[in-house]
């Protein structure tokens, strides 16, 4: 799982790797917030964008998912604190 970007604010909380690969084991359908379209990849996936309360603060999650040589892999492309309010479609 690659991580590429890592909000410096929420690296005290990230000690390790391990957390964020964690977190994102643990996402639930009522996590997730909205899908966009990635238009920097020339063959663009769907980007899922999720919430997820840490420390009290609401982290933006955003993902992406590919098939590569018959296997899948999921690549996280946001894990920082949320820079405006988000909606939860899913979550009751």
């Amino acid at each position: 799982m690659d991580i590429l970007s890592i909000d410096r604010r929420i690296c005290r909380w990230l000690l390790n790797r391990q957390r964020v690969v964690d977190v994102l084991r643990n996402l639930e359908v009522s996590d997730f917030s909205e899908a966009k379209i990635d238009k920097n990849d020339p063959e663009p996936p769907i980007l899922m964008v999720f919430g997820k309360y840490i420390n009290e603060k609401n982290v933006y999650i955003k993902i992406k998912c590919r098939e590569t040589d018959d296997m899948g892999q999921v690549i996280c492309v946001s894990f920082h604190y949320a820079q405006w309010d988000m909606c939860y479609p899913f979550k009751y």
